[in-house]
């Protein structure tokens, strides 16, 4: 499983990729800022957090980091429109930036296939039919390609997405069969290298290049990265992921051609990219672009100093602070940057708002103490027939009120997007809070009042019925709230699901059940839910934010520890058994870490010789079996250390005294094999 990354480096990734766009870094920052006060709000709306505390300890993921990467393509839009239309002179090359980042932005918000049709029909001459072949390769399916009718009529959809949003800079003519395209330059090769360079940079951040042969032949070969066969939700995202990587990387993208062109594909022709470059000519005063078309790209070695990071969190800071006190009042309903509906939940509850289609962001957004302040986001995506790809959503706003949003498509076409009609209603899921609130007041009001009020409230038929389910409601709420699980065990629940059937090493760990354990399984074991592994960290790191103490401490170990972070589940361990130096599970646990740090050490140096770690694991293992002598797994990896140590007889004593305590589990049977194992070597 890959490292996670902080949201230090996010930020940075977003100010570099801005930086890029406007090569100011002001305007950058601001980008930067913007896209990241949108996704935290996005989350927050969502049921989940982004940490930017000083600490730096949580992490966004696969999915965020694509929601972060296109929501600083919108945030970066109106400084470039401002750009285009301001007094300054403005280039070719500044503007077919624009044009790549635009055309980008409009396929993310839709399907992969649109990021093959755009980059192969638009930023590319290749033909309808080369189209279809090379989206039959992208998508590993040839009957999911589509045909050439409707690869047209979908063209016209990103053909008048880019003429509105570049207006008169752009003109058009009609090529073959009378198809619309955009006047091209006499000379693309001149902006081969920065084409290049837009492509890389606006291709899904944190993707890897695909798996591609160097004989790859289309029709032999199968692309793994691309097919999405028997994968769950979160692999199909992956994989999404990278057939659009495929298509922007220029690398990829070549290397695909390539194989088509090799082997003859239907007789087609699959000339290199570099030659069906097609460069749309930009009807601005100053002609024909200088030099060679490329611009230095200042953006690759630029990043956020620690006080412009620092800055950048506690605004974000400020902002979600000024979230959290807001109560109740007039709400506004923003879509693409303008007010389209207001709610005031004292008067109405719902409000229907219809959208022409395509629209990209809507915003929650109110007014506390005088400051503006951002509730809530939702990015929209679209499926391939231009309809809105949720029929309904929630957006939960502070303080237990939430928005939903029921979606209802008006129409559909083939080439143009689909209008919908959203409903949109104010529900309060704060009604347990508001019963405790109720009695509360009830308890702190003087003895007379209250009796008179009491006895004033029987006298109407519905208040008792109303003040029994009430206190039941209370009462159940009451029972939950201190029989229930709380968060952390909600956490240690979602971090044992994320890693069933996953065994990192060899040592046992207290919580989990068992499971086989093989040499050639590691850190990027493709059959692990990274989803689910990044909402248990995220709830676990939460608990700690409520309550630092042992129990909370030693599952942030066990979560390092199944994440092959051994250093930091030493560190975790150790704290845990700081806080208390009695606690059984939290010593054996760390010895266990100690010791597939040994063993690691060991391996790295190519030594024969005990490193220290083996001592202090046994030294734990010990206090742990001190405090409770029959805890199964400080007696497994105590006789798995004497093993590594070196000492047989003694491996063999406790391999027998495990086996005294646990006969008949799957574990034993394991022990077992490792007991058999010594004494045939011992012969």
């Amino acid at each position: 499983m890959a490292k996670l990354v902080t949201f230090d480096q996010k930020l940075n990734q977003a100010f570099q990729l801005a930086h890029f766009i406007h090569e100011d870094r002001i305007v950058a920052r601001s980008v930067a800022r913007d896209a990241a006060a949108w996704l935290d709000t996005a989350l927050s709306a969502q049921d989940k957090r982004l940490a930017y505390d000083s600490t730096n300890r949580n992490t966004i993921t696969l999915s965020d980091d694509h929601m972060l990467q296109r929501l600083v393509m919108i945030a970066s839009d109106p400084y470039e429109r401002a750009r285009e239309g301001g007094r300054e002179i403005i280039d070719h090359q500044t503007l077919l930036i624009h044009f790549i980042k635009h055309l980008v932005r409009i396929t993310f918000k839709l399907t992969p296939f649109y990021t093959t049709l755009g980059v192969c029909r638009i930023l590319h001459n290749y033909s309808t039919g080369e189209t279809m072949e090379i989206d039959c390769i992208v998508m590993q399916d040839p009957d999911r390609v589509k045909d050439p009718s409707f690869l047209r009529a979908r063209k016209k959809v990103l053909i008048s997405e880019l003429q509105n949003r570049f207006g008169d800079l752009l003109s058009q003519c009609k090529g073959p069969r009378q198809e619309i395209r955009f006047n091209s330059h006499n000379s693309p090769h001149r902006f081969l290298e920065l084409t290049r360079s837009c492509l890389h940079r606006f291709s899904p951040w944190f993707i890897k290049c695909i798996h591609i042969p160097s004989d790859y032949n289309p029709t032999e070969h199968i692309l793994d990265d691309l097919s999405s066969d028997h994968l769950n939700d979160d692999e199909t995202q992956r994989i999404q992921l990278n057939r659009i990587h495929a298509v922007l990387d220029p690398e990829c993208f070549s290397l695909l051609i390539k194989g088509l062109r090799e082997h003859n594909m239907n007789n087609m022709e699959f000339n290199d990219p570099a030659r069906t470059l097609q460069i749309p000519v930009f009807n601005i005063a100053n002609g024909e672009p200088p030099d060679n078309g490329s611009r230095v790209d200042i953006s690759a070695t630029s990043a956020l100093s620690d006080d412009e990071l620092a800055v950048m969190r506690q605004e974000l800071e400020h902002d979600a602070a000024v979230r959290k006190q807001w109560g109740k009042g007039l709400l506004r309903i923003i879509v693409d940057g303008e007010e389209r509906a207001q709610l005031l939940p004292e008067k109405l509850n719902s409000i229907n708002l219809g959208l022409k289609g395509g629209e990209e962001l809507i915003e929650i957004r109110s007014t506390y103490q005088g400051e503006d302040s951002l509730l809530a986001t939702k990015l929209l995506s679209y499926d391939v027939n231009h309809n809105i790809s949720e029929a309904s959503f929630d957006l939960h706003l502070p303080n237990d009120y939430t928005l939903s949003f029921d979606v209802t498509p008006e129409a559909n076409f083939t080439d143009t997007y689909s209008p919908s009609n959203i409903s949109i209603k104010y529900v309060s899921t704060g009604g347990i809070q508001r019963y405790a609130q109720w009695i509360t007041q009830l308890v702190q009001m003087p003895a007379q009042p209250f009796f008179t009020s009491l006895a004033n409230a029987f006298r109407k038929p519905v208040t008792p019925i109303l003040i029994a389910a009430s206190i039941i409601m209370f009462v159940l709420f009451g029972a939950y709230s201190f029989f229930g699980p709380n968060r952390l065990d909600k956490g240690m629940i979602a971090l044992q699901k994320a890693y069933k059937g996953y065994r990192p090493y060899e040592s046992r760990i207290t919580s989990f059940d068992y499971a086989r354990f093989s040499i050639t399984r590691g850190p990027t074991d493709s059959g692990l839910n990274e989803s689910a592994i990044r909402y248990a960290e995220l709830v676990l790191r939460q608990s700690i934010d409520e309550k630092n103490d042992l129990r909370s401490r030693h599952a942030m170990g066990l979560f390092h520890f199944m994440n092959r972070d051994l250093d930091k589940a030493i560190a975790e361990f150790k704290m845990a058994v700081s806080i208390d130096p009695t606690d059984a599970r939290s010593h054996s646990d760390l010895g266990a870490a100690l010791l597939e740090k040994g063993k690691e050490k060991r391996d790295s140096s190519g030594e024969d010789r005990n490193p220290v770690e083996f001592d202090d694991s046994l030294k734990h293992l010990s206090i742990a079996l001190k405090s409770d002598p029959e805890l199964r797994e400080a007696l497994f990896n105590r006789a798995l250390c004497h093993e590594y140590m070196q000492m047989p007889f003694q491996a063999i004593d406790e391999w027998q005294r495990y086996l005294e305590i646990d006969s008949d589990s799957r574990w034993a049977d394991e022990a077992r094999q490792r007991l058999d194992a010594i004494r045939q070597s011992q012969k």
